[in-house]
């Protein structure tokens, strides 16, 4: 007897250590993945990192959840009482779990099948929603019920609500309340009304399948769910039920497509390498990064390039159709080897000749033609269309065309038109060779006054249908519909034939970036070409070397000769430079040579009143950061610069000779609002404010009466500015760079292969002043600025001289004003102009 009673002592005792250990087993099981109290207790979901402009308007959001945090408070209570009357009627009372819906929940799962009906309080649904995967096992089910107490213990009911509202996902990339708001409704939560709070409310449990944007009856009907159970809990009234009912709750949501998505970009580059050395993830961490960008400064700039690009498009379409052989070339560099896909011709007729006039039943239904009554003299096709008449009445016809309308055929002898005849063949075709010649010629032969007959020769592969050798003809049909350059131009990559602009605009008295669009199409290509691209400047390189010149003592109404000098180079070879329109001259003061599109007098000036070593110098205290050629050709801009860089340099004028580095980032906060980033300024003093004045005042004459005077006279903008011009060579670069007292901006136009030219006398004044001027001109008038001049220094003084000789007049001489660094003003007096005919002077003396 006590031994059975000390064995079942043993059983017993065994049985519980083992329940013991699988009990603990268990619990060790589910509970080793579960987050740590230290994570239960920080609240921290990834919040997307928000970019602000200068005045606070959002420009983008980096992020991989699109999630606003806001509080309680600021959520209407019939967001509050929609979802605690549809997801949770106890919310207040339980403790992380609701008892009696479980068991009901249980009974309905055990009795309809399981999913039949859910039980998951608030709590546990942010349990799963913050700390656990979506998995439907007990496993995680058990997990998600002591989350949810361990939220209960560590949290007020308050903060529950709100960290379910902030967290749940509305569909749509949207995570939490006021993304989902501002994402079907474009308001804020505040604004939220009845209707569309329960419409938030109801899509909740499958936002996709009951999206409000793509199912909005669906979306409806869960509205009305909640608007249901919002009156059975006397959380509404029945008339503010039937008024909700009524409302057919539109969804109002807005594509957010960035103004400025060139610089919304660049500073992401900017806070990325930041983050990297802070250890920030920018995409999770909500971030408020304020920037430099001006909105309304940014949409005029949009603006103002979107309509020039209309007009550069088109005028270089015609350019490069007007060129077929400049075309081919251009594609053949692009798709060396490579064929022209027929697609893309609009129109064509191919033609198989055999021995008899039978239509044969091909592919495409081809005409037939018998090549033996060719006639041997000409080699053209006969037009009797009796003979070429199908049943489908597919009828050859002569290719006719007015003589206006006929485009240039490319030469049969050359080595071009054979690449261009092979790239229009199937890979298993060739074009033949006879006796060195390319066979078939291609004929222009004008018949009965104006048809165009136009065809070439090509061999074919034996078909097994015909045993014959087989010649079959190609003809391309010629006319203002259908013409073969345009087929070339749309085969053509959209580098080399597409034009594009950027414009970048600062404040010169800080440094602050206003404006920045680095191409036509963000999506088209991200290469940014207002901060990126190195492209040459012509004319508007010229003010460094005037800047060099006039800081070392000489003056604007110093003279030079207008005539090409022979400089020798370090190839031992002679640059003979020329001016823009080929033209040459007497004397010209350095004014007029700045004024006027005029090379020699900066190529003189280089050589003879400074060196290139010289004017880099000043370049890169200035600002310009690229590689420059120490060569007298800088003077006319060889190198190659970046378009922010000049910017900032001619700021360095507008801002009284102080150079103030480019900046786009202002400050950035983190998620709780502190500032963590201030953005350094890095400035410095360049030019004495003397010489910084003359050179304002020359670039001034630029702008009012050289090659900038449209800005004035066309544009009608009639603040104080000064700018330059410039163009490269062939015009595949257009420039202009200018400035106000407050606003300094440059604009490039061109094509990114810069073999491409723009077009036939598109310079500077013609493709780029025009969005520089728009722009400004809309920004001052749009923004209310203030026309300020340009402060003059006590160390420049108006003069007044004798006209021809540039020094003190005498009482005979001609007269005329100009400024002067006082230290180099005038001091002797005119010698031509006294009691004796003197002879005049040559300038300076070489």
């Amino acid at each position: 007897m006590l031994r059975a009673i000390k064995k079942s002592i043993w059983i017993t005792l065994a049985i519980f250590l083992f329940i013991g250990l699988v009990g603990f087993g268990s619990l060790y099981y589910i509970s080793r993945d579960l987050p740590d109290l230290e994570e239960l207790e920080r609240f921290e979901p990834d919040i997307v990192s928000t970019v602000y402009s200068s005045d606070g308007r959002i420009l983008t959001e980096f992020g991989i959840k699109n999630r606003t945090l806001i509080p309680l408070d600021s959520i209407p209570d019939y967001v509050k009482d929609a979802i605690l009357s549809t997801e949770d009627k106890k919310f207040y009372d339980h403790w992380g779990m609701d008892m009696r819906r479980f068991v009901q929940a249980v009974y309905m799962n055990l009795t309809h099948g399981f999913g039949s009906q859910g039980a998951s309080t608030l709590t546990q649904q942010l349990a799963r929603t913050l700390h656990l995967n979506r998995q439907e096992t007990i496993k995680r089910k058990i997990q998600e019920l002591i989350v949810a107490i361990l939220i209960e213990r560590n949290y007020s009911k308050t903060e529950i609500l709100e960290m379910y509202l902030n967290s749940s996902f509305w569909g749509h990339g949207c995570y939490g309340i006021q993304a989902a708001t501002d994402y079907y409704f474009s308001k804020e939560v505040s604004d939220l009304t009845l209707d569309e709070s329960a419409m938030l409310i109801g899509i909740l449990p499958a936002p996709t399948p009951f999206s409000p944007r793509f199912h909005h009856d669906r979306a409806i009907r869960r509205r009305n769910i909640v608007l249901r159970n919002m009156v059975k809990n006397h959380k509404i009234s029945q008339q503010q039920f039937m008024d909700a009912l009524s409302s057919g709750t539109p969804v109002n949501h807005i594509e957010n497509k960035s103004i400025a998505p060139y610089f919304t970009e660049y500073i992401r580059l900017e806070v990325a390498k930041y983050c990297r050395t802070q250890g920030i993830d920018y995409y999770r961490d909500g971030l408020q990064i304020f920037t430099t960008l001006n909105y309304d400064m940014q949409n005029i700039a949009r603006q103002s390039i979107s309509e020039q690009l209309v007009t550069q498009q088109n005028i270089l379409d015609k350019s490069l159709l007007s060129s077929p052989e400049f075309l081919l070339k251009i594609y053949n560099q692009y798709y060396p080897h490579q064929r022209i896909p027929l697609e893309y011709f609009s129109d064509y007729m191919i033609i198989k000749m055999t021995p008899n006039e039978e239509i044969a039943q091909v592919t495409d239904q081809p005409i037939l033609y018998n090549y033996f009554s060719i006639p041997k003299d000409s080699q053209s096709l006969e037009s009797d269309t009796s003979l070429f008449t199908d049943d489908s009445n597919l009828i050859l016809q002569p290719i006719k065309s007015e003589l206006r309308d006929v485009i240039p055929v490319l030469g049969y002898d050359s080595l071009d038109y054979y690449h261009f005849m092979s790239s229009l063949l199937p890979d298993d075709e060739r074009i033949m060779l006879n006796q060195n010649r390319w066979e078939p010629f291609v004929y222009d032969t004008l018949y009965q006054d104006t048809t165009l007959y136009s065809f070439f020769l090509l061999d074919s592969l034996h078909r097994d249908s015909i045993t014959f050798d087989q010649k079959i003809w190609y003809t391309i049909v010629i006319d203002s519909s259908s013409l073969v350059m345009d087929s070339l131009l749309s085969a053509l990559p959209l580098k080399p034939k597409t034009v594009q602009a950027s414009i970048f605009s600062m404040d010169p008295a800080n440094g602050a970036i206003r404006v920045m669009i680095g191409g036509r199409n963000f999506e088209e290509s991200k290469f940014n070409r207002a901060v990126q691209a190195k492209r040459q400047p012509g004319s508007t390189f010229k003010p460094f070397v005037y800047t060099s010149v006039i800081d070392n003592g000489y003056s604007p109404t110093t003279q030079l000769l207008n005539q090409p000098p022979a400089i020798p180079q370090p190839d031992g070879n002679l640059w003979i430079p020329k001016n823009f329109d080929n033209s040459t001259g007497g004397l010209m003061t350095l004014r007029d040579g700045l004024k006027n599109p005029v090379n020699l007098i900066a190529a003189t000036a280089i050589t003879h009143l400074t060196t290139p070593e010289v004017v880099i110098s000043y370049a890169r205290q200035m600002g310009i950061t690229t590689d420059l050629p120490a060569y007298p050709s800088l003077a006319l801009g060889s190198g190659e610069v970046i378009l922010s860089d000049m910017v900032s340099a001619y700021a360095v004028f507008a801002n009284k000779g102080i150079w103030n580095k480019p900046y786009a980032i202002e400050r950035i906060l983190d998620r709780n609002g502190r500032e963590i980033y201030h953005s350094p300024r890095e400035t410095r003093e360049v030019l004495s404010d003397a010489t910084n004045y003359l050179m304002v005042d020359m670039l001034k004459t630029v702008a009012r009466y050289g090659t900038g005077r449209n800005i004035r006279n066309v544009y009608k903008f009639k603040a104080p500015i000064g700018g330059k011009t410039g163009t490269t060579n062939d015009y595949t670069d257009a420039w202009f760079l200018g400035f106000s007292p407050i606003l300094a901006t440059g604009v490039w136009v061109g094509v990114d292969d810069s073999r491409i030219p723009l077009g036939a006398r598109q310079s500077g004044a013609k493709a780029a002043l025009p969005i520089w001027a728009t722009f400004m001109k809309n920004t001052y008038d749009k923004l209310n600025l203030p026309y300020l001049d340009f402060d003059q220094p006590a160390t420049v003084r108006k003069f007044k001289i004798c006209k021809v000789s540039k020094l003190i007049p005498t009482p005979f001489c001609p007269i005329e004003y100009e400024l002067f660094n006082v230290r180099y003003a005038p001091k002797e007096e005119c010698k031509i102009h006294g009691y004796e005919v003197k002879e005049q002077p040559t300038g300076i003396d070489f």
